[in-house]
């Protein structure tokens, strides 16, 4: 936890985040989609409101678990790997995602999910 809280606080990004779910706080870590259930549980969300961004192969396969739209990040997997766990869409990087989030927005607010390996 102080890690991911480190982190977060040092890109200055703590305050976007209402809770963090880390792995070992949970019984099981990913790719078993408990940390993405618990984070919605704890927000109250159903999956259909959330977005799982992972870059990693165990990660898209808990979001995928979890029923979450699920992307992909090619930081350190290739599009292929990504998508044959399931990721139903892939993007470059984080520029990538904020261009997407920003074409997407319909005016109702969505909640984007995230573990601490995908903010590296």
């Amino acid at each position: 936890r102080e890690n991911a809280e480190m982190v977060l606080n040092g890109l200055g990004i703590a305050d976007n985040f209402d809770i963090v779910v880390i792995g070992p706080e949970c019984d099981r870590a990913k790719p078993h989609p408990e940390p993405y259930l618990k984070a919605m549980e704890a927000l109250g969300l159903k999956p259909e409101e959330c977005v799982c961004i992972e870059d990693s192969v165990p990660g898209v396969t808990a979001g995928v678990a979890a029923n979450l739209y699920t992307v992909g990040c090619l930081t350190s997997q290739t599009d292929a790997a990504l998508r044959k766990v399931g990721a139903s869409q892939t993007i470059h990087d984080y520029h990538e995602l904020l261009s997407e989030i920003k074409r997407a927005r319909n005016g109702s607010r969505t909640r984007v999910l995230q573990s601490q390996k995908s903010l590296r």
